[in-house]
């Protein structure tokens, strides 16, 4: 499967993570946040990402999204 080809980054000045949200389209702030929210609820692992680079793949703005 191709990975969606559109990159929408953001970042989190207070833990300085920047977040790559991979979709089908651009997305708005409200989107890129709710992603990010999806990914930070999910995680198995409590620790707090720092000083990195966070890549999520989502499937908003593909047919019937």
């Amino acid at each position: 499967m191709q990975l969606p080809p559109v990159k929408n980054a953001i970042r989190d000045e207070e833990n300085k993570v920047t977040y790559e949200v991979l979709a089908y389209r651009e997305l708005s702030y409200e989107e890129l946040v709710m992603a990010i929210r999806v990914y930070n609820g999910q995680k198995r692992s409590k620790k707090k990402d720092r000083n990195c680079t966070v890549q999520i793949i989502t499937m908003i703005g593909s047919a019937g999204v």
